[in-house]
């Protein structure tokens, strides 16, 4: 049984867990009021509300190229920490053996609620599929790692925005505005190196580990959700012009470098676009990159395990959205070479043959 289907204790385990969260956040704003940002994620629009200002400079920066909208919200998370506001996490409701992949909690996971609560960074993230609300809360915003704020919000984004047009895909993404490709694979695939390999030339940047892929009656887009770039250790010998612009240089050994992509190339930013093809990055050590045309069941192979993995909760519904996705643009291997200026050629070259 996975956490996904596992069922609440009681009828209203799970809702009540979720009631009491945002009765957490509501005392949390009262005391210390609220800032409120709707931002354009697609064609989505998503109200984010913090209870007292202390989460805003750790969760907006990776999103600070995202328009801020008057249009009504099609989802809301509820933000707060305990430290800033000194209102606690509600006690768990659940025993250290609950928890399963991803910080998901059995028994508090059903068709219309999502829990989970990340142990390593200390967030929790509850999420009422219905209304479209989630709730998340921090310990201490002082205290958040670093891959917390180059994806802030992960779970709760995922969980209200993902539906039976849209999903959100790990993956790197790039194009212009007219066009562009969604580049997927495994981690250490070479999805980070190919985007970032991409500053500075035409091709512009909507992100290197995840985005909202979107089917349209026009055909399937891409939409931009963070400009954090996550580099694993070493990774920048590829693309020493980066190192200088690593935005967590007290990182410990084994953190990623993380930068903010916007901050430093706000021009190279791209917040959306038509999917003309899906590549799948592969590390090959040769001196060149080459394109080789491959079919839907490769690309699906490379996306949704990954995907599923990252983005856990997604269920068939997930799975349904993304076969249709390889199934409507081409796919093809993109056979990483060592000259990194090669590479924005090659997605560049395959786009103008795809226009």
């Amino acid at each position: 049984m996975t956490p996904e289907t596992a069922p609440l204790p009681t009828t209203t385990a799970g809702e009540a867990y979720t009631d009491a969260a945002l009765h957490a956040w509501t005392r949390a704003g009262e005391a210390h009021g609220t800032v409120t940002r709707t931002l354009q994620i697609g064609d989505r629009a998503v109200r984010l509300t913090f209870a007292g200002d202390a989460l805003v400079p750790a969760f907006l920066p990776a999103l600070a190229h995202l328009p801020e909208t008057t249009t009504e919200a099609n989802a809301t998370v509820h933000i707060w920490d305990a430290a800033s506001t000194g209102v606690p996490l509600p006690d768990p409701a659940w025993g250290p053996e609950e928890y399963g992949p991803r910080g998901l909690v059995r028994g508090f996971n059903t068709d219309t609620l999502r829990t989970a609560y990340q142990i390593g960074s200390g967030v929790l993230s509850v999420a009422d599929l219905a209304s479209r609300r989630a709730i998340v809360a921090v310990h201490d915003a002082e205290a958040l790692p670093y891959y917390e704020r180059g994806a802030p919000l992960l779970s709760a984004l995922h969980w209200t925005l993902s539906d039976a047009t849209s999903q959100f895909v790990h993956a790197g993404a790039v194009g212009v505005s007219d066009g562009g490709v969604l580049l997927v694979g495994p981690g250490g695939s070479g999805k980070s190196t190919t985007a970032l390999a991409c500053l500075g030339s035409d091709l512009l940047y909507a992100g290197d580990d995840y985005a909202l892929a979107q089917l349209t009656p026009d055909g399937p887009r891409v939409a931009s959700v963070y400009t954090s770039a996550k580099i694993k250790p070493g990774g920048t010998r590829w693309l020493p012009h980066l190192r200088p612009l690593i935005d967590n240089p007290e990182r410990g050994p084994d953190e990623k470098d993380l930068l903010f992509v916007h901050r430093h190339h706000p021009e190279a930013i791209v917040r959306g676009f038509p999917l003309r093809a899906i590549v799948v990055p592969e590390i090959t050590g040769a001196p060149a990159s080459v394109l080789q045309l491959t079919d839907a069941a490769d690309a699906f192979r490379a996306l949704v395990p990954s995907t599923v993995l990252q983005l856990p909760s997604g269920g068939p519904r997930a799975t349904a959205v993304l076969a249709r996705l390889v199934r409507e643009v081409p796919c093809v291997r993109l056979r990483l070479g060592t000259d990194m200026a090669e590479i924005p050629h090659v997605i560049g070259n395959l786009l103008r043959d795809l226009a």
